[in-house]
């Protein structure tokens, strides 16, 4: 019997209020014996929780938490499956497995009665246990060994899980989880507990009718008295600049998720180890005041399944640009059979890995073509829900793709940092892209819309509905605007956002971006002829650089169509009184969304919704660091004092070249009626901003790396460039002239 199983018989035994089980062989028992057995036992149960009890769990070295699989909510009729699941889980390690009585309980969560400082520490939700032991939003506190609160932090964005008639997420998400009556029993109860079994201990419990249930304890197998996380915003305030809704937060997460899990198993990573660390996966980026970050401790815990970390480490780091570079203690090491067998499977992938490059590029466009021109506008929710479960199985799934091409390009790039040196890095590594081109082909479309009086005309009075009209009568220009879309209706700024206008389908916004460059000439880069070093190593960066743009397209182009599925779901559930407003369904997670289409929904989603706006509204007062350290479960501090500056700013060189003009600091992407600026400022840019990027002169990027999008695109165009500039959106003004030298990344004010 395991150790899970042996603990929570005992403590049934000396009295504790542990929900009443049975434990069951993990070999050789059939679906008519179970019955029997629980017959037996737990008549008395409507729902049963059906856990795993190996041999190797809750043990004083390790716990293997989350490592076997468990149910719960489980009916009579689905008690040989769940029990099936929980004995293949276990493959070679032995175990029974426990059948035990549910308890739909009103708060759950896990206790901890040392922290190694001698403090207690409980983590906890509305509703079930399973949101806090899976890593997602709850409350905390801190408490001393008598029951005094010491700190607390109430999530603001908590989601239960609750049951009532079946499983389904509750609406009371900023509701604190705990009384104080509570926190004194539980303090009491884990203090006894920790008595009995004469060591600190880890565990979970839940409160039903204000009754108090012990559903696990474990020893604590190592304290985390300094347990710090890690977070840095890197590129991916780059690809999800400013504030984030739940909505497309809730999606990044998911497929950060899949595309990780899928990049380690096509390495050679074993399947069933990659879903034993869900933790590590499901929480790959985190939202503070709404805005994305890496939670950088499993980013190099996901590195820490492959051969070869330090290397690797070096590449990711290198890749997302982080400012944060540390080593985190490390659970997870490569079996012995892949640091044999890698490097055969490292020399195959590169063999094939143009082939499957292409395969996928195919598809994606395919698929992006047809869906494209499908009605989506017309469908229903089921059509909506089935379409965005085949684009995640028919796309989202091959998205490792593009990561490999990225680890691909670091590794030549390190070379290649080698070879010339950082400071001469940037003369070398500029390459026509598809964002330059994206550039070329506004201004062409600009240029032959403007042409046509009738499009100047409804062009100028922003007449959607006439401009519809028009396409009819001149299909050579529908053509036209059919192929810009083909290849670049994905890409807008803040393109990877789904509460963001499409400019193929908000034709205001491409009547904005059409009007600045009627006028403005792009003149792309001319590059030596003989100038440039050859060599392996630069030849192969520069194919993989422009693929890597060529595909973040690609996932930009994908995006938009998952975008047109949640726009129509808003429709349809505000039809139906699920939403205020169609637009209320970006203050959702794609789960709540999906929930909301089944016949078992029945949360308030309204009230969760005014909850959001609420919160959101606050988090547009504050801007967090974009990079910080803190404890597990603790809030960024936010710096809200000004800053001013006299003289010069200092960043890092990207572009060569010096340029004075007048600067616009842009808190978020807008293509202004008027071009009054020379020099554009900001905290960020995606692939998006390059109408914007193509009309400026100058360009200063608070973050950002060598390869980041303003660099590529600015490299491409010739515009000088300096990025990395600390908290330049904060110390620069609206109006103010400034000289900027992309050789040396300094920046002279001149006039405030």
């Amino acid at each position: 019997m395991g150790s899970k199983a042996k603990n929570l018989k005992v403590l049934l035994d000396a009295g504790f209020n542990v929900p009443p089980l049975i434990t069951v062989p993990s070999d050789g028992i059939s679906a008519e014996r179970l019955d029997v057995l629980v017959s037996n036992s737990l008549s008395f149960a409507p729902l049963f929780a059906v856990r795993s009890s190996a041999d190797v769990e809750d043990g004083t070295e390790k716990s293997y938490a989350g490592h076997f699989f468990s149910a719960i909510a489980v009916e009579p009729c689905e008690l040989f499956d769940a029990y099936g699941k929980v004995v293949r889980s276990y493959e070679k390690t032995r175990g029974e497995v426990i059948v035990q009585q549910f308890i739909p309980s009103d708060c759950a969560g896990v206790l901890f009665t040392n922290d190694g400082n001698g403090l207690m520490v409980i983590n906890s939700n509305l509703g079930l246990c399973k949101t806090v032991v899976e890593g997602q939003a709850c409350d905390e506190y801190y408490t001393s060994r008598d029951g005094k609160i010491l700190s607390k932090h109430i999530a603001k964005y908590k989601t239960p899980l609750v049951y009532d008639k079946g499983l389904r997420y509750d609406g009371n998400v900023d509701k604190e989880s705990l009384a104080p009556s509570q926190i004194e029993a539980l303090v009491k109860e884990g203090l006894t507990v920790e008595e009995f079994f004469g060591s600190p201990q880890d565990i979970e419990w839940c409160f039903y009718q204000n009754r108090l249930y012990i559903l696990q304890s474990r020893p604590i197998t190592r304290f985390n008295s300094k347990n710090l996380v890690f977070y840095d915003s890197a590129n991916i305030a780059e690809s999800y600049s400013g504030i984030v809704l739940p909505l497309t937060h809730s999606f990044a997460k998911s497929i950060y998720k899949k595309v990780y899990e899928n990049l380690l198993i096509a390495s050679g990573a074993s399947k069933r180890r990659v879903e034993r660390n869900q933790h590590i996966f499901s929480n790959m980026v985190s939202n503070f005041y709404g805005r994305m970050y890496y939670n950088m401790n499993n980013w190099y815990l996901m590195m820490s399944f492959m051969p070869g970390y330090k290397r690797n480490k070096g590449n990711l780091e290198g890749m997302i640009t982080s400012n944060i570079r540390v080593d985190v203690p490390r659970s997870v090491l490569p079996s012995v059979w892949l640091k044999v067998g890698y490097p055969f499977i490292l020399v195959y992938k590169l063999i094939v890995f143009q082939r499957v490059v292409n395969r996928f590029v195919v598809k994606v466009n395919s698929t992006i073509r047809e869906y494209r021109r499908k009605k989506i506008e017309n469908f229903t929710e089921k059509q909506c829900v089935d379409l965005y479960h085949l684009l995640n199985q028919e796309l989202l799934e091959q998205f490792h793709i593009p990561v490999e091409n990225d680890f691909l390009l670091m590794s030549f790039l390190g070379s290649l940092r080698k070879k010339f040196g950082e400071d001469n890095l940037k003369q070398h590594i500029a390459f026509n892209n598809v964002s330059s081109n994206q550039v070329e082909a506004i201004a062409t479309l600009s240029s032959k819309f403007f042409s046509v009086k009738q499009f100047e005309e409804v062009i100028e009075g922003d007449d959607s509905k006439r401009f519809t009209s028009l396409l009819v009568q001149y299909p050579d220009m529908k053509t036209l605007l059919d192929n810009y879309f083909d290849l670049y209706g994905g890409r807008f700024a803040n393109e990877l956002k789904l509460e963001s206008a499409d400019v193929e389908f908000e034709y205001k916004a491409l009547f904005s971006m059409l009007r600045a460059y009627r006028n403005h000439k792009v003149k792309i880069e001319e590059k030596p002829k003989n100038g440039k070093p050859k060599g392996f190593a630069l030849n192969r960066f520069v194919k993989y650089a422009r693929q890597r743009e060529e595909l973040r397209l690609l996932r930009s182009n994908s995006f938009s169509l998952v975008r047109r599925i949640f726009r129509r779901l808003g429709v349809l559930l505000a039809k139906r009184g699920v939403l205020q407003s169609p637009e209320d369904i970006f203050y959702l997670t794609v789960d709540e969304a999906m929930l909301a289409t089944s016949s078992a929904f029945d949360s308030d989603y309204k009230v969760i919704v005014s909850v959001r706006k609420n919160d959101y509204e606050k988090f547009k007062l504050v801007q967090p660091p974009a990079f910080f350290t803190v404890v597990e479960g603790g809030q960024p501090v936010v710096d809200q004092s000004e800053l001013t500056s006299s003289g010069t700013l200092q960043g890092r060189s990207c572009t060569s070249g010096t340029v004075k003009g007048r600067v616009r600091v842009f808190a978020d992407f807008s293509l202004p009626e008027k071009i009054d600026f020379e020099i554009l400022v900001a905290r960020n840019t995606d692939p998006g901003w390059a109408a914007l990027i193509g009309l400026s002169k100058g360009i200063i990027v608070e973050n950002g790396g060598i390869l980041s999008h303003a660099a590529i695109v600015s490299r491409e165009l010739g515009i000088p460039t300096v990025i990395g500039v600390a908290n330049v959106t904060r110390i620069l003004k609206t109006g103010q002239v400034v000289e900027i030298n992309g050789d040396t990344g300094e920046i002279k004010i001149i006039e405030e």
